[in-house]
């Protein structure tokens, strides 16, 4: 998180943010016995919503942001709005802290809200 926050280029941002929320995603599959071996971001978010280890809205707005980082990643973000970059960004970084905290400690999912 602390890269994330240390650069002010928009793209480094989102592909830290990319980065992390895979790598995340990836140590909760495998602490919850997910397999994620072959398996697709989008596949391991739907096994850990339906496993109850993240809820709809964390895994709905995984879901929404992640075309726009792949874009990122690709240097295709050409035609994305200065908003939409600077949502995915907020929401993407709290995406990660919330991440990391439930894959330190699950009972602390409350900590950060997305019903906004």
């Amino acid at each position: 998180m602390e890269l994330i926050a240390r650069t002010s280029n928009p793209v480094e941002k989102m592909v830290l943010i990319r980065y992390e929320i895979e790598k995340e995603i990836k140590i909760l599959c495998r602490v919850n016995n997910i397999q994620t071996y072959q398996q697709s971001i989008r596949k391991m978010i739907e096994e850990l919503k339906k496993n109850k280890i993240i809820d709809n809205v964390v895994a709905n707005l995984l879901l929404d942001i992640w075309p726009v980082l792949n874009k990122a990643v690709h240097s295709e973000i050409k035609n994305i709005d200065a908003n939409d970059i600077d949502w995915v960004i907020e929401k993407g970084s709290a995406l990660v802290m919330h991440l990391e905290i439930i894959s330190k400690d699950p009972s602390k999912y409350w900590m950060i809200s997305f019903n906004d």
